[in-house]
């Protein structure tokens, strides 16, 4: 089992697509499955319950369930646990 905490920072503006990954860090080990966890940020939206901290194979990734324009600036922070085997 590995639980990765994150906390960043976008220096910039960006667009995210609904269920797009943006990559955040590689693992040393692989997800055994795909797991998520809201990932909360200081955005002044509505719709923060639909912002993920997602791993799938070896990846850790920003998610959303809607298309989104994130504002520069904005921090993220959160975890996700997941059961893992070694690459």
């Amino acid at each position: 089992m590995a639980t990765v905490y994150c906390r960043w920072v976008n220096k910039g503006t960006f667009r995210n697509k609904a269920w797009t990954g943006v990559a955040l860090a590689s693992m040393d080990v692989q997800a055994t499955c795909e797991a998520f966890n809201m990932f909360v940020d200081n955005s002044y939206e509505d719709r923060m319950q639909n912002r993920f901290l997602y791993a799938v194979e070896n990846t850790v990734s920003f998610r959303t369930s809607y298309d989104a324009t994130i504002p520069e600036n904005t921090w993220h922070v959160g975890s996700v646990s997941f059961p893992v085997a070694t690459v």
